[in-house]
């Protein structure tokens, strides 16, 4: 894929799909901060598709929480809506985990995991968000 400018980010290697499209990992032009920028086609996209993803991006945009991917705004260009992210600079944390070279978390540091997952599923439960 040859780079894509969208807005100020210019538009590097996917690093996730999703059920509407693919996610890249993006830098900022002018302060080079990398990002993740999540790609949906709109062309096609019917009402309930439409809904269900001006859903997400309100929802989105109302969380904020230390333990809860930052939502940092949404450009639509070139028959695209380009929703911006927070990068979780390791993934997920599945990932990091598997992608570990020391083999299981140690307890105390799979209990610092934990108490972090739990803090932010008590947060979005508490905005009524089910994840």
């Amino acid at each position: 894929r040859r780079s894509t400018v969208v807005g100020n980010y210019i538009l590097g290697e996917e690093i996730g799909k999703g059920a509407y499209g693919q996610v890249y990992k993006a830098i900022d032009k002018r302060n080079g901060h990398v990002v993740a920028v999540k790609e949906i086609p709109l062309e096609g996209m019917d009402e309930s598709a439409m809904a269900a993803v001006t859903l997400e991006t309100d929802l989105l945009s109302s969380l904020h929480h230390p333990n809860v991917v930052s939502y940092l705004g949404s450009i639509k260009a070139n028959g695209y809506l380009y929703i911006l992210l927070e990068l979780a600079e390791n993934g997920s944390l599945a990932g990091a985990i598997k992608a570990s070279r020391f083999g299981p978390a140690p307890e105390p540091l799979a209990a610092v995991y934990m108490a972090q997952v739990l803090d932010g599923l008590v947060y979005l439960h508490s905005q009524h968000v089910v994840h």
